[in-house]
């Protein structure tokens, strides 16, 4: 009769030292448990059975260990040896078990492995270093990417994702009122799955069939002279960082996308100037865009961020731990609308008139940067130094003018820039600046 091995007897073995050849060792308590002893020390446990064939099969169990975690303790063992024992009886072989076991788990793993390679964001992070990195409008994509779908659809793997989800994100823009946001949106994730679809990634774009969003109509709207005097105090009251972001917009004329992204490195503030690098550019020309000593006014009260400085214009470190620019424009503008209509109602409150019936017409930023133009026309500024002024490419010069004029008119742009902080200032203030005639040479 084999006797039942015990831990003081394996104790015991170990202490002999190893064998001059491979041993195994039976259990008697559990029928088929062996422990295999071999000539290097090393000791591991299996079990031996009759297969339904009639053959001798060996079932490896595991590396001995005498505590538990290192590998199998003695009780381990028998348990594992019991439940091979138990498939035997059920007429499912043990070691043919768990060889397809083996094998479901590396299918499992090689389908977690491909699953997580092909996460939206894996597959977007791949998209933007190998296709869109030198496009100029790289930045937009990613930011417009990251935040409109990565809630959603961040670790999900692309080949799961389905016109409908893109669907139902593009109907929480809109239903957000942000017509040309959803637009925009739309148009960068299409680009980003016909790529997929080029690649090999996926078969069928997730925008296949999918009608963009409706067009914004195209508006002409300017601020009046009394909403940039709300605007202008209700940004002011909200402060940095949207509220002083929106006041250098209207000062500089600045798109929206080149003013949120201003980083420190770009502002020479004692020679009152922000040079837009061209990669930042919509027309993909560097430009040095004078500022109003109301503009470096604004510009001076913002502390830096992050060591060393980076964005000017931030709420904070983003995912990545550093400082990232400002986004959500649609929360920002609902807090200036409501900044703004409590201006109204104040003044409406002043001359004694009813604040219930006080309300801001829609208004976009693109408006911001119409008003500054509209406001140096009215000023008697030349429509060239204008254009020049918004960064504009194409103007009132034209043709062989076009090609030999290369003079930048900064002389004029500053000038131009000054008299539009005075009357911003006029404006907000009810004070007259002390000059609003601009001499420009035509």
């Amino acid at each position: 009769m084999v006797n039942a091995l015990t831990q003081i007897g394996i104790d015991a073995l170990v202490k002999q030292g190893p064998p001059d050849k491979r041993k195994e060792l039976s259990d008697g308590q559990t029928p088929g448990l062996r422990l295999v002893v071999h000539p290097t020390g090393a000791m591991s446990w299996a079990y031996r059975y009759k297969a339904i064939d009639g053959t001798q099969k060996k079932l490896t169990l595991g590396p001995y260990a005498k505590r538990k975690g290192a590998g199998l303790t003695l009780s381990e063992a028998r348990r594992k040896a019991q439940e091979a024992q138990r498939r035997r009886v059920e007429g499912i072989d043990p070691a043919s078990a768990k060889k397809i076991e083996r094998q479901q788990q590396a299918a499992a793993i090689a389908k977690a492995d491909l699953q997580e390679a092909d996460q939206f964001h894996q597959r977007f992070s791949e998209y933007m270093r190998r296709e869109a990195s030198q496009l100029r409008s790289a930045e937009s994509i990613r930011t417009v990417i990251e935040r409109r779908f990565f809630p959603k659809l961040r670790n999900r793997p692309v080949t799961e994702i389905k016109r409908k989800d893109i669907q139902n994100i593009i109907d929480r823009i809109m239903d957000d009122g942000e017509p040309s946001a959803a637009t925009q949106a739309f148009a960068f994730v299409r680009r980003f799955s016909n790529w997929l679809v080029e690649r090999g990634v996926i078969e069928v774009s997730f925008c296949n069939g999918m009608k963009p969003p409706a067009k914004p109509q195209s508006c002409d709207r300017v601020l009046s002279v009394q909403e940039l005097r709300w605007f202008w105090k209700a940004a002011g009251k909200i402060g940095y960082p949207e509220g002083t972001w929106a006041r250098v917009l209207v000062l500089t004329g600045a798109r929206r996308s080149e003013a949120s992204h201003m980083v420190f490195s770009e502002l020479d503030l004692e020679n009152a100037t922000w040079l837009l690098p061209k990669e930042r550019s919509k027309n993909k020309e560097a430009i040095s865009i004078p500022l109003s000593k109301l503009a470096v006014s604004e510009l001076q009260s913002v502390i830096p961020l992050g060591n060393p400085p980076s964005y000017v214009f931030s709420t904070g470190t983003g995912r990545n731990g550093k400082i990232a620019p400002i986004s959500g424009y649609s929360k920002f503008k609902k807090r200036i609308d409501l900044a703004m209509l409590e201006e109204a109602s104040q003044e409406a409150s002043e001359r004694g008139e009813k604040t219930g019936e006080n309300k801001i017409l829609n208004w976009t930023y693109h408006d911001l940067r119409r008003t500054c133009a509209s406001l140096m026309g009215e000023l008697g500024i030349a429509p060239h130094v204008v254009e020049a002024a918004l960064n504009h490419k194409t103007g009132k010069i034209q043709g062989l003018a076009k090609v030999y004029n290369r003079y930048d008119y900064l002389k004029e742009r500053e000038q131009a820039f000054e008299a539009l902080a005075n009357r911003i200032e006029e404006i907000a203030t009810g004070e007259a600046a002390p000059s609003n005639v601009v001499q420009l040479r035509g």
